[in-house]
């Protein structure tokens, strides 16, 4: 792992800057080191992964909203690569 903990939230506070993305403050970040991903998932993969939580700051959701999945106030979390530092916004499935 070449990225620290540091360095990834300075990247995923660039990239939400970059891409004018209304977020509010980081209330999440974890680390997955790629032996933490399942042997299936982990094969194409030589890396681990950084994900950087921001909270929702957007209007409030309706009880009908709610029930979406993802949740439309769900955070918005960019992954970041630990080895190279490119980032990308998860997707939603």
């Amino acid at each position: 792992m070449k990225i620290s903990e540091p360095e990834a939230k300075a990247i995923a506070q660039k990239l939400v800057q970059d891409e004018r993305v209304e977020v509010g403050a980081i209330c999440r970040i974890t680390h997955h080191a790629r032996e933490d991903y399942p042997e299936k998932a982990r094969r194409g993969l030589d890396h681990g992964n950084w994900l950087v939580s921001f909270a929702y700051i957007g209007r409030p959701i309706t009880d009908a909203e709610k029930r979406i999945r993802p949740a439309l106030g769900s955070p918005t979390t960019v992954v970041i690569n630990d080895e190279t530092g490119a980032a990308e916004f998860l997707a939603a499935l």
